[in-house]
């Protein structure tokens, strides 16, 4: 039986090939708002094709997007890695944004359902 990670892989792997081949095919999906969207394929050493990160969100963004407290999820996102869709995007100096792919941004509200649970599970235990 495949592990959760190979699963994941195996999936971005179809995916990519399907993205691959329908830009072969002329094919470009369109977005929600009905502006073309160029499909980037990524191949990496062994023959393996995958979908190249095309764009990220902001901290500032996606504390907007989902409506949560952006020092919170700055909190929480300390808990993700870069294979978790977290990025790191420097500008001059040492400063650094924190970023996160369309994956990232799943993987952030899998830890708010978490940190909910949590709390919640703390709050109703007797004191």
């Amino acid at each position: 039986m495949a592990s959760g990670s190979d699963q994941v892989l195996q999936t971005e792997r179809v995916r990519a090939l399907r993205l691959h081949q329908g830009a072969d095919q002329g094919v470009r999906p369109r977005s929600s708002a009905g502006v073309d969207r160029q499909i980037v394929a990524l191949e990496l050493p062994g023959g393996l094709t995958m979908a190249a990160i095309t764009r990220v969100f902001t901290l500032a963004r996606v504390a907007e997007m989902l409506g949560e407290d952006q020092d919170w999820l700055e909190d929480i996102s300390d808990e993700l890695e870069p294979e978790d869709g977290l990025i790191a995007v420097y500008g001059t100096g040492e400063e650094y944004t924190v970023a996160f792919t369309e994956f990232g941004i799943e993987n952030l509200k899998q830890a708010i359902r978490n940190h909910r649970t949590d709390a919640s599970r703390i709050n109703a235990e007797p004191q």
